[in-house]
């Protein structure tokens, strides 16, 4: 987690974006100091701000498989806590979504033929 926070750390120093830097100057300890609520709603806000920034990232070593192993960390972290696993949920949720529409997309074109 340190690492990808780091690289958008110095992304953020590098573009001079304040406001990206302010959400990503984080220590490890800052992380390990805080009650589980708090670290993971921090953690949950560092993935989705590395997945924004990412695209812009080109040479600050951060990779989309870094993020997915936080991703995994996490999951293993909120199962631990008996919390729904939001990654495996959110992939589930996009997957059915996906069958709805080849299903709906399949129907259109039986009715083209």
């Amino acid at each position: 987690m340190d690492i990808i926070d780091d690289a958008i750390e110095s992304f953020a120093e590098d573009t001079e974006n304040a406001e990206l830097l302010s959400k990503s100057s984080n220590t490890p300890s800052d992380y390990f100091r805080l009650p589980n609520e708090d670290f993971e709603i921090k953690v949950l806000n560092i993935i989705k701000l590395s997945e924004e920034t990412l695209p812009q990232m080109d040479g600050y070593g951060m990779t989309q498989e870094e993020i997915e192993d936080v991703k995994i960390l996490t999951n293993t972290f909120l199962e631990k806590r008996q919390k729904p696993r939001a990654f495996w949920v959110a992939s589930k949720v996009a997957t059915l979504s996906l069958d709805e529409q080849f299903r709906e997309a399949t129907q259109i074109l039986k009715r083209l033929d």
